[in-house]
């Protein structure tokens, strides 16, 4: 197998710099659907509505982001099975469908974006979709229809400024593709654009937030957008949600409770003034993250806050939760922290080196734990012992995945997937 040295050029960097800058001013006219592909008469009522069944079908694994995977991991042994050549910058969660692999991908150019189905068995690419002139880091949501939702956000080098205005115009889409082929079925602009995943529920909508201060909701049937609301800041974690209720985060570090059906804004909690970086639900708590190094529970109902836990560093991912009575996080110097859910206790932590994202956990009670340019680390749930490791001294992407048969896929990066099995 080949080692790659991956190096981020100026271009790149010139690239994530556009991707991470908030699209200050926002249109304000309608947005537009655009349809393509089977007519809606043809294929509405035939749709299966929800996410997909399969392991890890949407960012969080299940509507309440969880960050569980419905595959087992007993099997594993911490070897090496594939990796493939680099697909492009690499800025998004692996998404599982049986054997396919999906990943959003940014070309080394910096002038398109890709979204890349892989055969989980050995890596070779089944489909490509590649979207000109945009970034994709937008992780794919896979529905039981066999089609994949996902954001994107336009860019133009150097950034176009609004008349009378020093502030860059930076839009984008939320696109609905055929899992099977790639296939464009519908794109919808948004003033914005989409940085983050978006979260499908069991009714065929799809919630996302944009980088215009918005959190939206979309009939997957046709693209065309439920409901829209302000929000304080840019939206670029994935929602939460229940039969009622969605919950999203923002950059300001606001939490908002939106009624599901029609948008509706029932509360509104400021935790901090750093960004938030994901949110959970278990039983009636909701559980946030915060760059600021705290994880936090409030009440479903009010928002009003149980109980907060100082981690130490900043905290990049979403809070993983396990078996509904533990909640799992790591930090940007490579702890992991289990908690009790009611009380925030301290049950066990994992010390190493390397930041941590979001922790994955499997359906046989294992952590899989991504320390970036350090290792892929397995531990037990309930304890906290280490079941293996993999040495990995690359910037890893985003968190690993589990694929149907137990292995764990991991987005590097600089453009490399790695199977570990």
């Amino acid at each position: 197998m080949r080692t790659y040295e991956l190096t981020v050029g100026n271009g790149l960097k010139r690239l994530l710099a556009m991707l991470l800058l908030p699209a200050a001013l926002c249109l304000t006219s309608l947005v537009g659907c655009v349809r393509t592909g089977t007519p809606d008469a043809d294929r509405t009522e035939a749709r299966e509505r929800g996410p997909a069944d399969s392991p890890y079908p949407m960012f969080g694994g299940n509507r309440s982001n969880h960050m569980v995977s419905h595959a087992k991991l007993a099997s594993t042994t911490g070897d090496l099975l594939w990796q493939v050549e680099p697909l492009g910058l690499l800025a998004s969660t692996i998404t599982v469908d049986g054997n396919r692999l999906f990943v959003g991908a940014i070309s080394y150019s910096g002038r398109s974006g890709t979204i890349n189905c892989l055969d989980g068995k050995n890596g070779n690419t089944l489909w490509k979709k590649t979207l000109k002139g945009c970034v994709i880091s937008s992780t794919p949501a896979l529905s039981k229809d066999g089609t994949v939702a996902f954001g994107t956000q336009f860019l133009v080098e150097p950034p176009t400024p609004l008349r009378g205005t020093s502030d860059p115009q930076m839009d984008g889409e939320v696109l609905c593709l055929s899992s099977s082929d790639g296939n464009i079925l519908w794109r919808t602009q948004v003033p914005g654009g989409v940085v983050g995943p978006g979260t499908l529920d069991n009714r065929g909508r799809f919630y996302i937030g944009s980088c215009c201060k918005e959190a939206l909701a979309f009939d997957m049937r046709d693209g065309t957008i439920i409901w829209r609301s302000a929000c304080k800041d840019n939206v670029d974690q994935a929602p939460a949600i229940t039969d009622a209720k969605v919950f999203f985060c923002d950059e300001g570090g606001h939490v908002y409770c939106f009624e599901a059906d029609e948008g509706r804004l029932l509360w509104e909690r400021s935790l901090t003034d750093s960004a938030l970086s994901g949110v959970s639900l278990c039983a009636k708590s909701v559980y946030v993250n915060g760059r600021d190094g705290q994880i936090y529970a409030l009440r479903q109902d009010t928002g009003a806050i149980i109980w907060t836990r100082k981690i130490g560093a900043s905290i990049s991912g979403c809070p993983a939760i396990f078996d509904e009575r533990f909640v799992l996080v790591g930090n940007s110097t490579g702890k992991v922290v289990c908690m009790d859910v009611a009380s925030g206790k301290v049950v066990w932590e994992s010390r190493g080196e390397g930041e941590v994202g979001s922790v994955m956990i499997s359906a046989d009670g294992l952590a899989v734990i991504g320390r970036s340019k350090s290792e892929i680390a397995v531990l037990r749930c309930a304890s906290g012992k280490k079941v293996w490791s993999y040495p990995i001294g690359l910037e890893m992407a985003a968190a690993p995945s589990i694929v149907s048969d137990g292995r764990v896929v991991v987005p590097i990066f600089g453009g490399l997937v790695v199977c570990i099995k």
